[in-house]
């Protein structure tokens, strides 16, 4: 499972590692969201008559693994060889929206 996790871009040995040994059986979420609440990476939903209202990110997964998984994101849209791999279209209508990483603070960084 690791060695397959691995060829994925942005994700090395050590994060695949990680992942299988943290979330040995991937059957048992039925769809990407549900892995993502699962790690805590998606936001609060407080929904009331029908308003769909979205907090903060609610960090209550496995953090050590949110956060390899962030350096490997980060990686793959800082590093243009990594970047054509994924099919950097959108990183770079993304780029354009927002500016990078590196012209933030490391307290702006860690979020």
């Amino acid at each position: 499972m690791a060695k397959f996790l691995s060829s994925i871009p942005g994700i090395g040995p050590r994060t695949a590692t990680a992942l299988a040994a943290t979330a040995a059986d991937p059957t048992i979420f039925r769809c990407g969201r549900e892995f993502a609440a699962w790690l805590g990476v998606t936001p609060k939903q407080n929904s009331t008559g029908g308003k769909d209202l979205l907090g903060r990110i609610t960090k209550q997964g496995d953090s050590y693994l949110r956060h390899l998984l962030f350096i490997g994101a980060r990686n793959v849209v800082r590093y243009p060889k990594a970047r054509s791999r994924v099919g950097g279209g959108w990183i770079e209508a993304l780029l354009e929206r927002r500016r990078p990483w590196s012209s933030l603070s490391p307290l702006q960084q860690v979020g």
